[in-house]
């Protein structure tokens, strides 16, 4: 729990954007895990 608040702590006191950074850099690995697993599954496809 305390990693959390510390982590919300650094959000907050962020004015520039940083948010959306962790957003979009989040949003980008959840693509490449989704990427990866469809490109596992064609494999045993064929």
């Amino acid at each position: 729990m305390m990693e959390l608040e510390d982590i919300d702590v650094l959000i907050t006191s962020k004015d520039f954007g940083f948010d959306e950074i962790l957003f979009y850099t989040l949003y980008l690995l959840l693509i490449l895990i989704v990427l990866y697993y469809l490109k596992k599954q064609v494999k045993h496809k064929i």
